[in-house]
């Protein structure tokens, strides 16, 4: 009800998906982790007992994003970012490629979820237009790529778009998946760093109510004011604003 609510507030749902996973086949779910050392290796063999979770797994994110389909919901769905520092990463980029695809025949083919807009994230502080590439899923499982920014500034970022763009020569739309400061949209624009959207750090109490603790963290309630209420900036009707 909560999604169904953002979206008719004109709000675009989007879905950020940290993979949590046992570290042994018995593992209760209180020991499931991101950091787990879940066998990717194995994961992609279907004799073996992480395939048939990630397997599971696959099927129950379907349920809900079928949820969404059924309320003709849209979604931008984020998985497995940051792929260097998760289970998912650990491996050569070739492991990671083929899991993403398993994900994408999973939900898309065989669950049908045809509301699924896929984001591909990375981190291109640290990362090589030939590592880059080698880790791209490939355009047909990719819509739309996104790059995480954590520096201790608001300036613009337009190095690692113009990295972003050149890499895959301009073939897909380009965002901010996550951040902590937000770059300054006036700068952007001068720099001609363009991007979609970002997705700024935030949290949710256990009631799922917005929690504005990060934001607080890494922007004055200046910087957000002014971001939200920016000529260039397109947001749902109601926003929270720093009092």
């Amino acid at each position: 009800s909560n999604i169904t609510s953002h979206q008719a507030n004109g709000g675009i749902v989007a879905i950020n998906w940290q993979w949590a996973t046992p570290p042994h086949e018995n593992a209760k779910p209180e020991e499931y982790s991101i950091d787990s050392n879940f066998n990717l290796g194995n994961a992609l063999r279907d004799d073996k007992w992480e395939f048939h979770f990630i397997e599971k797994d696959f099927d129950i994110m379907a349920k809900n994003l079928q949820i969404l389909k059924d309320n003709n919901i849209v979604v931008l769905f984020n998985p497995m970012r940051l792929a260097q520092n998760h289970w998912w990463g650990k491996l050569d980029a070739i492991y990671f490629r083929e899991l993403w695809r398993l994900m994408y025949d999973r939900l898309a083919i065989k669950h049908q979820l045809d509301n699924i807009i896929w984001v591909w994230s990375t981190e291109t502080s640290n990362l090589s237009k030939e590592e880059l590439y080698e880790w791209y899923p490939g355009d047909e499982y990719v819509d739309i790529i996104g790059t995480n920014i954590y520096v201790d500034n608001i300036n613009s970022q337009i190095d690692r778009f113009l990295l972003l763009n050149e890499t895959f020569e301009g073939r897909k739309m380009l965002e901010i998946t996550e951040c902590g400061n937000i770059p300054d949209i006036s700068k952007c624009h001068d720099m001609g760093d363009s991007w979609m959207y970002f997705c700024s750090m935030y949290s949710t109490d256990n009631n799922g109510t917005l929690s504005l603790d990060y934001i607080y963290k890494f922007n004055t309630k200046t910087h957000w004011n002014t971001l939200i209420n920016h000529e260039k900036v397109i947001s749902r009707t109601e926003i929270p604003l720093f009092e």
